[in-house]
């Protein structure tokens, strides 16, 4: 499964998942339904990267998690999505757009740091050499 439930309740919390998932009797998570729209989002987001990368449902960048939880929470909402719901999966429909043209692809790849130039001084340390002096 490309989004757990655990993810989603992880970012907006459990109500909301019930809310969403069961509007009428809020008395349980209906799994299929969440994951009807987990599996829509994650279409969308595989179409859309395709041609930057592969996507593996099971092992997927946080950048890409990220934008699938965005994407299945406003397909979640029967009608209308708050504004708020909406504005933020139009960006992260934005930063979708940005990494399939390439422009975002650091995102997508493994966090790199840059070397860190550590000098360190053993003076008046009484370190010397590897030897306590």
């Amino acid at each position: 499964m490309p989004l757990g439930t655990e993810q989603f309740v992880a970012r907006f919390g459990a109500e909301e998942l019930l809310a969403l998932t069961d509007p009428t009797e809020r008395a349980n998570v209906k799994t299929e339904v969440f994951d009807a729209a987990a599996q829509d989002a994650f279409a969308e987001v595989s179409s859309i990267l395709s041609n930057v990368m592969t996507l593996e449902a099971d092992a997927l960048p946080d950048i890409v998690v990220a934008i699938l939880a965005d994407l299945t929470r406003h397909r979640l909402y029967i009608d209308a999505a708050p504004q708020a719901v909406a504005s933020r999966t139009m960006q992260a429909r934005a930063l979708l757009t940005k990494l399939a043209a390439g422009s975002g692809s650091g995102a997508i790849q493994t966090q790199q740091t840059n070397p860190v130039d550590v000098r360190i001084s053993t003076q008046g340390t009484g370190f010397t050499k590897g030897i306590w002096t």
